[in-house]
């Protein structure tokens, strides 16, 4: 399986782990914080802020790992292949009485 889909399927999987009750907590707890009164315009203000820049910082996120993609897969095909599937050059050399030795390098 290829690296590159391995860390794709963990950034999709982890990206998933807050529940939309969990986001909607967080926000509420956010905004009342700062004073908000839930119901209120300010409130509701506070809760599209905290949701726009929750979307800014997932699509930020998912570019990011997109460029790292990207320069894997870049990486991976200017990569020589392992030692085991390199060509090599075989000579071999008769020695006597049928025999022969061949030498790779």
């Amino acid at each position: 399986m290829k690296p590159w889909f391995l860390l794709l399927v963990a950034a999709v999987t982890l990206g998933g782990c807050a529940s939309a009750a969990e986001l909607a907590a967080a926000d509420d707890n956010t905004c009342r914080g700062y004073g908000f009164i839930v119901g209120t315009d300010q409130y509701a203000q506070c809760r599209e802020r905290q949701d726009v820049a929750r979307k800014k910082a997932d699509a930020e996120a998912l570019a990011d790992l997109s460029n790292r993609l990207a320069a894997a897969n870049a990486a991976l095909a200017n990569t020589p292949p392992p030692a085991s599937q390199q060509s090599l050059d075989c000579t071999t050399r008769s020695i006597g009485a049928g025999a022969t030795h061949t030498t790779c390098y």
